[in-house]
């Protein structure tokens, strides 16, 4: 692998004698891993029928390492049990320590791993609101969140600054913060031709206007977790020292715990090296990460209300009644909280923040869209299969042959049916003629 020089130099002043170890690790393969959704499968009936070897992941619960695995035409990929995650970059959230019941903001949450990490942790409880500034990245992160079958989230795309003004308070926040991406040296698909140490001192500027621009959105008491994939010390534990410096209601919090898998800062601040953590691949079992804890000062207590941006309405009587005839013979949606914006209609989470000024994409659960007629989305199926009145449960053949999209024979009744395997939720499907119509999105298909 051919390395910039001043990335070598870097690292061996950062190392001294692991460095040659580090260099080493570089040419081996980058470590696999998943996280498992532990509220659709029970862990014993998932690591019962995994059919790849798996081994777990040190202090993450539902994290695991995995070899020789094809993760995207796997069967419990498309059934939402299972996302990729490197090991490494499961650990920011494990720091956290999200607890049921947690309102959380993750800030740069694209493609989506860190966010569904926070989800499985939620278990239908709390709310997070998943930001992504890129239009085109947090569209990526719609997909990750919807196959997954989440309903208490909602997904916006704003820059850092656009929450200046917002007045949301948050339990727990993290910020994987844009960087160099060191870490990431390794993997395939790390772009090495873009690695300009004249970009750090910019990625680290940028770093600490994105921790200045959200940390009044943390409730006192609450919990943020600053993470990077990069080693540059100005990126990790500088960022650190110049935000603490300026915000004296922050404190550090260390987890012992975690010095079992990481090693500790660099820093002439005593308790921030101490409390900082970082992985390295010739030393832990995963790609670069940097990550530290801070919890905001103070005992003040502040409720959200539940409101939407005014592109939203909120469907009431008259306009209720008329939407649930869609669903005559369908699925009961009666208990449903529903709002609409255009053509789409989404069943809203039981509680959510203050989000009117935010430029939100999607909140809960796309029900679906008034074209010519009423088409039900492929995320309704999936998170609210429990209302649907007609099920086909399909064995393990015929789900493959539902994935690839193949119209199956059924001897069951003609109507609207949600699919499962095992009971977990495919997708959707019409009965006609003895025929069970496919609904599974081309896109998704194998």
């Amino acid at each position: 692998m051919q390395l910039p020089e001043s990335f070598i130099l870097k690292m061996q002043d950062l190392l001294g004698d692991e460095f040659p170890s580090f260099l080493r690790s570089l040419e081996e393969p980058s470590q696999k891993g998943l996280t498992v959704n532990f509220s659709k499968i029970s862990k014993n009936n998932f690591e019962k029928i995994a059919d790849f070897k798996l081994s777990p992941v040190p202090l993450v619960n539902n994290g695991y390492f995995v070899e020789n695995f094809k993760f995207g035409e796997h069967i419990l990929n498309h059934l939402g049990i299972i996302y990729s995650q490197e090991p490494s970059a499961m650990y920011p959230v494990e720091l956290l320590d999200i607890e049921k019941g947690d309102f959380v903001l993750d800030l740069c949450a694209s493609p989506g791993g860190k966010s569904i990490q926070i989800l499985e942790k939620l278990d239908g409880t709390g709310f997070l609101l998943s930001n992504e500034i890129v239009y085109s990245r947090a569209k990526l992160l719609y997909e990750n969140l919807n196959k997954m079958g989440f309903k208490n989230f909602a997904i916006s795309c704003n820059s850092p600054k656009d929450f200046e003004n917002i007045n949301i308070k948050f339990d727990k926040i993290i910020v994987d913060a844009p960087c160099g991406g060191e870490g990431m040296i390794r993997k395939n698909n790390f772009d090495m031709s873009s690695y300009k140490q004249s970009n750090i001192e910019t990625n680290a500027k940028r770093q600490l206007e994105i921790l200045n621009s959200i940390k009044h959105l943390l409730k006192d008491g609450g919990k943020i977790v600053y993470s990077t994939c990069t080693y540059d010390r100005r990126e990790n534990e500088g960022v650190i020292e110049n935000f603490l410096e300026n915000n004296l209601d922050f404190e550090i919090i260390g987890n012992k715990d975690f010095e079992k898998i990481a090693s500790t800062g660099i820093s002439d601040n005593k308790e921030i090296a101490q409390s900082s953590y970082r992985r390295y691949p010739h030393k832990h079992k995963g790609e670069g990460q940097f990550m530290i804890l801070m919890q905001k000062l103070g005992n003040e207590e502040i409720e959200n209300t539940n409101r939407l941006p005014n592109t939203f309405s909120i469907l009431y009587r008259n306009s209720l009644k008329d939407f649930e005839r869609n669903f005559t013979s369908i699925a009961n949606i009666k208990d449903l909280n529903i709002a609409k914006r255009n053509n789409s209609y989404f069943a809203l989470p039981e509680n959510y923040p203050n989000l009117e000024k935010l430029n939100i994409l999607t909140i809960g659960c796309l029900i679906g869209t008034q074209e010519k007629t009423f088409k039900i989305s492929h995320q309704f199926y999936r998170t609210y299969s429990r209302l649907f009145l007609n099920k086909v449960d399909l064995d393990l053949e015929n789900a493959i042959k539902y994935l690839k999209g193949e119209e199956l024979d059924s001897d069951r009744k003609n109507g609207i049916v949600v699919v499962t395997h095992k009971n977990i939720p495919l997708g959707g499907g019409k009965i006609a003629n003895e025929k069970l119509k496919n609904y599974y999105p081309k896109e998704l298909r194998i």
